[in-house]
């Protein structure tokens, strides 16, 4: 069961200018210069939009700090 662009979950990222396959990020993280559009803000979008998802930084996630000895029994 594969849905539209071959994807099993549905994206929730919205189109970002700081996400774009054409977007090049300038090194303080305030602009993306753009080669179809010039400077823009990295939230922002523009028709030619293309997702790159080596762009993407993934959301940190925390571990269980705490153990226990059934957490590792089977």
């Amino acid at each position: 069961m594969i849905m539209k662009h071959g994807l099993l979950n549905p994206r929730e990222d919205v189109p970002q200018c700081a996400l774009c396959e054409y977007g090049h990020i300038v090194d303080d993280d305030t602009e993306v210069l753009c080669p179809r559009n010039g400077v823009m803000k990295p939230d922002g979008a523009c028709g030619s939009y293309k997702y790159d998802p080596l762009k993407r930084k993934p959301k940190k996630t925390t571990l269980q700090s705490q153990f226990d000895a059934e957490d590792f029994s089977l």
